[in-house]
């Protein structure tokens, strides 16, 4: 489905305009979770450390009221990013990320309730009605760009609603359940990953404000959809990690979580790795007769978005483990080194080979983020990976690449 609305967008949004679409996101992308402190996190992990339901919906609670401040944050925040951008509809946009927000929240709070039925049953229904409403207004209505506000923030109003519904969390708030010792433990887990969220801006996010500055938004726009290609096997990893989540908050305090750490390491590095091989080589075949010419040059930016979102999953999954063991301040360190390097890369690499440069320059610093945290699991957990054992895996992805090109020198 979501290479079929890509083929819409292409034929019906210009590249200059989607490119501006995809500079607004993500500056949403970046004033969103540190409005709402990323709140999120720290109630999903403090709702482990207790077992009734009651005690769940009091952090539940206490989150709802650090929702309603980061609400007002957010508007604030993002009025001021309008006042220096004069971004095209902007009420949509603004309406789009403080759904953005909401749609974390009560995510995670289905997750709390280990409702994961319900998380994704409502995932597929909002997927299905944004689909459609962007069907609908681009194809029919004739609309550009704005529906690609207005139809996710449906969708997402109608998955809250439904979540709502069934697990009540609004229902049982208790104004007596909130305190100050519960917020400040909550913001204490999370501000660390506000932090991380605004270093991951600073690779991502600043990569795309380059590329707009330096370059324009018809490259940009090029970029976002290459990306689009990275973003299928982002999902698949998220999607994982949901149930990965749970099971490493699960397992702190066993013993012997150290070996099944190595176990689910080893798995995704193998399947991302071999899913990215094969994504190239799909990606190479069906490019043409879905993506409209006017998009033609972003064909040879994939292969390096593709690696760079590989090594970004990976690096997230890793990530896990530092929040399952409450020290985010680990990812927060990892993703500041890492930002750091792209910032440096992409103005370098942007300047002297274009569109290509800044693409390559955030693969580099997404492996450097991955590398950095090996590096620190295995020294806090002790764990045991052999880089070796994956260098066919990685042989096979080079090759991939290589035919990637080299096909179309043969043709």
């Amino acid at each position: 489905m979501c290479i079929f609305l890509l083929s819409v967008y292409t034929n019906r949004v210009s590249p200059d305009q989607y490119g501006s679409y995809d500079l607004v996101l993500s500056f949403l992308n970046l004033i969103a979770p540190i409005a709402f402190f990323q709140i999120w996190d720290g109630m999903f992990r403090r709702s482990f450390d207790f077992q009734e339901d009651e005690d769940k919906y009091d952090v539940i609670s206490n989150a709802y009221v650090v929702s309603i401040a980061g609400g007002a944050i957010y508007f604030l925040l993002v009025g001021v990013v309008q006042l220096f951008y004069g971004f095209d509809h902007f009420g949509w946009a603004a309406i789009y990320g403080f759904f953005f927000s909401l749609h974390y929240l009560y995510n995670y709070i289905c997750r709390v309730f280990l409702q994961n039925k319900l998380l994704v049953g409502t995932g597929l229904i909002n997927t299905i009605i944004t689909a459609g409403l962007n069907i609908i207004l681009i194809v029919v209505f004739d609309f550009g760009v704005e529906s690609l506000y207005i139809s996710p923030v449906i969708g997402t109003l109608i998955q809250i609603i439904l979540i709502e519904w069934n697990i009540k969390s609004i229902k049982h708030f208790r104004a007596k359940a909130v305190n100050k010792t519960e917020i400040t433990g909550m913001l204490k887990f999370s501000i660390p990953l506000c932090v991380s969220a605004l270093s991951y801006w600073l690779l991502s996010g600043f990569t795309k404000v380059i590329i707009t500055s330096m370059l324009g938004n018809y490259e940009n726009g090029l970029y976002a959809v290459a990306n689009k290609f990275g973003t299928i096997i982002a999902l698949l990893v998220t999607v994982v990690q949901y149930a990965w989540n749970e099971m490493a908050y699960l397992m702190v305090g066993d013993k012997n979580r150290t070996q099944s750490y190595n176990i689910c390491i080893d798995i995704m590095l193998k399947c991302v790795v071999s899913g990215g091989a094969i994504l190239c080589i799909v990606v190479k075949c069906i490019y043409p007769y879905i993506i409209n010419a006017q998009y033609s040059e972003g064909l040879w930016i994939v292969p390096a978005s593709i690696i760079g979102v590989m090594f970004n999953s990976m690096a997230g999954f890793i990530g896990t483990l530092f929040m399952a063991e409450n020290n985010t301040k680990e990812i927060m360190k990892s993703t500041l080194i890492s930002a750091g390097a792209n910032i440096v890369l992409c103005i370098v690499l942007t300047k002297l080979f274009g569109l290509h440069g800044a693409t390559i320059a955030l693969g580099m610093a997404f492996l450097l983020l991955l590398v950095i945290r090996l590096i620190q699991a295995v020294r806090k957990f002790n764990l045991n990976i052999n880089m070796r054992k994956y260098l066919p895996i990685f042989f096979v992805l080079i090759l991939s690449i290589v035919e990637y090109y080299l096909i179309d020198n043969l043709a």
